[in-house]
């Protein structure tokens, strides 16, 4: 992502570049002031992209660019649909989201035109995007989208993650439209803007449901999961996984479990071994009541209890 580390280390290696020309035209002099000169940007480019800061600016942009973050988060999601604790880790990311109106803004915005729906007048779809995008100042986007990376530092997500030059220069391209409203001043910059998006959009345009909302598209990558690695999975995790969506059958299914658990339970505490402790669990069953967004947690948990006792 763009970053200043990156685009001073390049000129840095243009002005090395272009002492050697002059070396070989037997411009030493020259030669030398520039090698000196190329010298004390690459290297303060190599102390500056070992810092905490630096490495963040050089994966998310000197912005923290939200795409970027995005892409990192969806790459994830496997791994954190996996146990229960990721799960817990992936709530939260998404709550954080939901909750952040700059966050939420910016997925909104990048949700429009990475993932296009039913779009059929795609020149329109643009026009009417872009004017419904919200502004903000770098300060504010950087410290906002932080809050996101921090999160993933805290809780250890895998970071190193492959882009290509496309979803590069759609990310700074909708960055750019986030920072800068459209006005005379960058009028040439927004034609340009508006032709990457053309493409983009008229390439991945999808027929799905419209309006797709950030819990949608929370359900789309648990279905993506589920197919891509169902051979990975147990049966009883893929049904719990695809059953879990569907509040009814999540909300039956917490009930049914929650009574199969307590009475498993009271069966131990009736043997008389380690009462006090099968007590304990068994008040804690008793205090679950089922909550939609909680639901994939909490039945995984009354699963987790169940199979302890049976094994």
């Amino acid at each position: 992502m763009l970053n200043k580390i990156d685009i001073d280390r390049e000129n840095g290696i243009n002005i090395l570049n272009e002492s050697l020309s002059l070396y070989k035209e037997g411009e030493y002099d020259k030669a030398y002031q520039l090698y000196i000169e190329a010298g004390k940007i690459l290297n303060e480019c190599h102390i500056k992209s070992n810092t905490v800061e630096g490495k963040k600016s050089m994966l998310y942009g000197d912005n923290r660019n939200f795409g970027m973050i995005y892409k990192i988060f969806e790459s994830n999601v496997k791994n954190l649909l996996s146990n229960k604790d990721g799960i817990k880790k992936l709530n939260h990311i998404m709550k954080l989201i939901k909750e952040n109106k700059i966050l939420k803004n910016q997925f909104d915005v990048y949700n429009t035109f990475t993932n296009p729906t039913n779009v059929i007048d795609v020149k329109k779809y643009i026009t009417e995007s872009i004017s419904l995008i919200p502004h903000y100042t770098k300060d504010v986007l950087k410290e906002e989208n932080e809050k996101l990376i921090d999160i993933f530092e805290k809780f250890h997500l895998n970071e190193n993650v492959s882009i290509n030059e496309d979803e590069t220069k759609l990310f700074e391209t909708i960055e750019f439209m986030l920072l800068n409203s459209k006005n005379f001043n960058n009028i040439n910059e927004y034609n340009k803007i508006e032709n990457v998006l053309f493409e983009f959009v008229n390439d991945n345009n999808k027929i799905l449901t419209e309006n797709i909302s950030i819990d949608e598209i929370y359900k789309e990558k648990i279905d993506e999961m589920v197919n891509k690695h169902e051979q990975l999975l147990s049966e009883d995790e893929i049904k719990l996984i695809n059953d879990v969506k569907d509040e009814n059958k999540a909300k039956q299914m917490f009930e049914n479990y929650k009574k199969s658990v307590t009475k498993l339970i009271k069966e131990e505490i009736n043997k008389g071994v380690d009462v006090e402790s099968w007590n304990g669990i068994l008040d804690k069953v008793n205090k679950k009541v089922f909550e939609s967004n909680n639901a994939l947690i909490d039945i995984a948990e009354l699963i987790e209890i169940k199979n302890e006792i049976e094994k």
